[in-house]
């Protein structure tokens, strides 16, 4: 870990968070995702706020999903009939969003579905930086050792 990081970790505490952002682009447009409860700008770009969760493309040639909370059906209306699709994820903290704790990495997306509950799902089938590891946010003592002290 590198010491810029470990500092943030060490810090004191702040309404800060560590959390995903995603950007999901097609032929024509792009949506600028936040998994939080409040826009935030990103060099100059504004996140909105979406719950959504993440799990990446694995080396054994398993799929990656990303599921969005789409209740009011906008990505999802969207996205139909577009050819091109790729989302793309890094992990920031909010205090220091324009500098990325990890990524971003680039997915390709093969498809996408919604339900009936509101959730837009994307199936992710490839990676730029698959080697390196970009994994499920999780929580440790061993990484994060000031939330468990």
């Amino acid at each position: 870990m590198n010491e810029s990081v470990k500092n943030r970790i060490l810090s004191e505490t702040t309404d800060a968070i560590i959390t995903e952002i995603a950007r999901i682009s097609w032929n024509s447009g792009e949506k600028l995702l936040i998994n939080d409860n409040k826009p935030l700008e990103i060099n100059g770009e504004e996140y909105e706020p979406c719950g959504f969760s993440f799990s990446p493309p694995s080396d054994n040639g398993k799929e990656g999903e990303i599921s969005v909370d789409d209740t009011d059906g906008t990505l999802t209306y969207m996205l139909q009939e577009k050819e091109s699709i790729s989302v793309t994820i890094s992990i920031i903290d909010t205090a220091y969003p324009d500098y990325p704790l990890d990524g971003p990495v680039e997915f390709e997306a093969e498809s996408f579905s919604s339900t009936s509950d509101g959730t837009c799902s994307i199936k992710l089938v490839s990676c730029s930086r698959l080697s390196y590891g970009l994994s499920k946010l999780t929580y440790s003592s061993r990484i994060f050792p000031g939330l468990f002290g």
